[in-house]
């Protein structure tokens, strides 16, 4: 027989939940609600992602999850970054198997049944520039631009270049498939991060460009 939760979590609108949506969906005791979520792990139609994120089981989710999209549901705000935004913009040749992403938070590492999830920290003000917004089918995730990728990828692994080529060199990028830094998109970044090293990075970036 279904358990009530099962029942409700066939009808909830979204293959992701939070605690707080499990409690309105069981309107009971807390001691109630506590056996009903543990049975729904145990039978595998629920799935905690991490403390208070779950997400429906394997034969009641709508679509096979993405990592990317997941990333931002298991920490937010946060967008993918780093490694995995510069293969997904097939910048470098490696493939990456961990989701790296960039939050406001502290750095965290979350280990789940879906895979591994990294997320490094970075200051509060416009925490959003150069983050575009992607739809892949039915999955939709923030990630950082290419430039913005790299910028973050320099300023939360302390990089100090100053050219094109110890970053291509360091990152493997190919050259050919690597856009050019506006100069105003730059200057938006240098007033974003408000750090002298890459203030420094970019403004060598954006003269290697113009040789």
């Amino acid at each position: 027989m279904s358990s009530l939760l099962e029942k409700q979590l066939q009808s909830f609108a979204s293959d992701y939940l939070t605690y707080a949506d499990l409690c309105a969906l069981l309107p009971i005791s807390d001691n109630a609600r506590y056996a009903q979520i543990k049975r729904a792990l145990k039978e595998g139609y629920l799935i905690r992602l991490r403390k208070g994120i779950y997400r429906r089981g394997k034969y009641l989710e709508k679509n096979k999850p993405h990592p990317f999209e997941m990333s931002q549901h298991i920490l937010w705000p946060s967008y993918v970054s780093l490694e995995s935004a510069l293969s997904y913009h097939e910048l470098i040749p490696e493939a990456v198997y961990n989701t790296t992403c960039v939050t406001l938070s502290r750095s965290q590492l979350i280990q789940n049944e879906f895979g591994l999830f990294s997320y490094k920290p970075l200051p509060k003000k416009h925490f959003f520039v150069g983050v575009v917004r992607e739809v892949d089918n039915k999955d939709i995730f923030l990630i950082a631009s290419p430039w913005k990728a790299i910028t973050d990828y320099v300023y939360c692994y302390k990089k100090d270049w100053t050219t094109l080529t110890p970053m291509m060199e360091s990152l493997r990028i190919d050259s050919n498939l690597l856009p050019e830094l506006n100069s105003e998109f730059a200057k938006k970044l240098i007033t974003y991060y408000d750090s002298k090293r890459i203030q420094r990075f970019l403004t060598g970036i954006v003269k290697s460009f113009s040789l």
